[in-house]
């Protein structure tokens, strides 16, 4: 479940640029509240519809439920599903990139504008060999256990470095 919840940790880097902190946690929490009930309602939905047996098997559950929708004007509506799935997707993918190259420029100080060209070069690279169910299961796999140690270990390691280092800088004046 960590690859579904990966993401916040962007917050760190996107912080410091929101002007009224006190105004813009409403609309942080609403934007948490909405992602977490389309979870909840496609969790409800899919433990409805299958069986617990057949929910292990099933590869993309959501995909399968949006072919069983019959619209007379629409053949095929799990085309309609993706294209507003995307547009759910979208936006974090756009964080991520630009959190990705923001920390390289603080970093290493190389230009942002340069390093966003590289980065997209590169995921457009990586897509191209995500071309089967396996590879893109185990790209999943590898990005889920990642997100993980940064989530659970790192992210934690991080707050006490700078706990220390906040402390040793204010009694040394």
């Amino acid at each position: 479940m960590t690859l579904n919840y990966l993401g916040f940790e962007l917050l760190l880097i996107y912080y410091p640029f929101i002007k009224k902190r006190e105004h813009s946690q409403k609309w942080a929490h609403l934007g948490a509240l909405f992602t977490m009930s389309i979870y909840l309602v496609f969790i409800i939905v899919s433990l409805a519809y299958y069986h617990q047996d057949q929910l292990k098997d099933v590869i993309w559950a959501t995909l399968t439920l949006w072919k069983i929708v019959d619209l007379p004007f629409v053949e095929r509506f799990e085309y309609i599903g993706i294209s507003v799935w995307l547009f759910m997707v979208l936006p974090n993918v756009c964080l991520g990139v630009w959190a990705a190259s923001r920390t390289v420029k603080r970093v290493f100080g190389f230009r942002q504008k340069k390093v966003l060209v590289y980065i997209l070069l590169i995921i457009l690279v990586s897509c191209c060999f995500l071309d089967n169910r396996y590879r893109i299961d185990r790209f999943n796999t590898i990005s889920s256990q990642i997100g993980f140690y940064i989530v659970y270990l790192y992210l934690p390691l991080l707050f006490i470095w700078q706990s220390i280092v906040y402390k040793v800088r204010s009694l040394n004046p």
